[in-house]
């Protein structure tokens, strides 16, 4: 936690660890993007706070670092959300979009099997901060969701929220 303020930075690296994206935000400024148009690679991006005081005319060393490798691929755009607060661990999400989720209904009708999975992947969206629905199996009786990592989880379609 920061008592009288801090910086949020948030850097793209590419293969060679050069930086080729960076964004400084005042602490708790959540609203802002970082909008780089990068060729299809795998790139780190790095968060990290430092804390300062007064009007932040000079930066404590940074502190609250994560990183996580993401890949772009050609012609998709990819979009990554950076939680940086002090009082909390910092997280990276790949932010998957619904046309780039994988959807398997298989002996099910695939109108009511797209509603569920939709319904499921909004639901483990919101509850992981840190990883992205890739993948949706609905099948009688139950269901599994697969994230970005490569987890999953299953569950009884009787006992789900959805």
């Amino acid at each position: 936690m920061f008592i009288e303020g801090a910086r949020s930075f948030v850097l793209v690296r590419n293969a060679d660890k050069e930086v080729v994206a960076e964004r400084g935000l005042d602490y708790g400024d959540n609203e802002r993007a970082l909008i780089s148009e990068l060729p299809a690679a795998s790139y780190e991006i790095v968060s990290y706070l430092q804390g300062c005081s007064g009007s932040c005319q000079s930066l404590d060393p940074p502190t609250e670092r994560c990183a996580r490798t993401v890949s772009v691929r050609p012609a998709e755009r990819t979009r990554v959300k950076v939680t940086a607060q002090g009082d909390r661990p910092c997280r990276i999400k790949v932010i998957i979009p619904w046309s780039q989720v994988r959807v398997n209904c298989g002996e099910l009708r695939r109108p009511g099997c797209l509603v569920a999975a939709k319904r499921l992947r909004k639901l483990f969206d919101t509850r992981n901060d840190h990883k992205s629905v890739a993948a949706v199996a609905v099948r009688r009786g139950g269901y599994t969701v697969t994230f970005d990592d490569g987890t999953a989880i299953s569950g009884d379609a009787a006992r789900s929220e959805v």
